[in-house]
């Protein structure tokens, strides 16, 4: 059986295949698109659709595995009230940036 199956033992080996979580929050990419025009604090962003915007609070530049990231804080104001944010968008091998986390405190 070993000429159909092979040795039945796959050699290769992927490490860092398995995808990064989407994230579903509806602001994430307004935010994004605030925090990749400007990475600083203070800067403002607002989604339409969900009658919802924010503010950028802080930005800490740092590096996972040689991959630039920026993890933040922000604001979101909606009608259910005002919330805090924190979340991290690093850099795709496309060389663009993702959104990786965005989670309310």
């Amino acid at each position: 059986m070993q000429g159909v199956l092979g040795s039945g033992i796959d050699s290769v080996l992927k490490t860092g295949s398995t995808p990064a979580p989407q994230v579903t929050d509806p602001n994430g990419p307004a935010i994004l698109m605030a925090l990749t025009q400007n990475p600083e604090p203070g800067v403002e962003w607002e989604n339409a659709e969900e009658g919802s915007r924010g503010k950028i609070s802080s930005v800490d530049r740092k590096e996972e595995n040689g991959v630039p990231c920026l993890a933040f804080q922000s604001t979101r104001e909606s009608f259910d009230g005002i919330h805090l944010y924190e979340g991290e968008a690093c850099q795709t091998p496309r060389g663009i940036m993702a959104l990786r986390s965005l989670t309310k405190l």
